[in-house]
């Protein structure tokens, strides 16, 4: 079956690749070159130990595991305060419903103050026809709070 978002992400990631590592921030899981994408669908929060998260929810997603289409929505914490900003809702470039994301980790780091972290790349770009299609077709509602049924980004 021909999957009409494959080249858009393929051209996401070559782009992301191309410009180096691009921003930093923490996440929970990932190894040096794991990477998921998806078409946004909006956003919901959580209660963590440490506060509310706002939380990406994505449909469609890849994965360096698995490049077709996981079936349903799922969801990508945005505890990192550079994930919150570059793909949070309060984003100066907020991605809207139906925009393509690429996230992809880089491996540990040191900043000029001594703090470890996790590096990562992020892409987006704007919605698509199809994109738009992919984000109708899982039924998401942001009206409703309940709509991220999805499991996590196994990230």
């Amino acid at each position: 079956m021909n999957d009409p978002l494959a080249a858009a992400f393929a051209d996401l990631q070559a782009e992301a690749r191309e410009a180096g590592p691009g921003a930093d921030a923490l996440l929970v899981r990932p190894s040096p070159g794991d990477w998921a994408a998806g078409v946004v669908c909006g956003w919901e929060q959580r209660e963590a130990p440490f506060g509310m998260v706002e939380v990406l929810i994505l449909a469609g997603v890849r994965t360096n595991a698995q490049q077709q289409p996981h079936d349903g929505t799922r969801r990508l914490d945005l505890d990192a305060v550079v994930l919150k900003r570059e793909l949070g809702s309060d984003a100066e470039k907020a991605p809207k419903p139906g925009s393509l994301v690429y996230v992809e980790a880089q491996g540990d780091r040191v900043s000029g103050k001594g703090t470890r972290y996790r590096g990562f790349t992020v892409r987006k770009s704007d919605p698509t026809d199809a994109s738009l299609a992919v984000v109708e077709a899982a039924g998401v509602n942001d009206d409703d709070p309940a709509h991220a049924g999805g499991s996590d980004i196994p990230f």
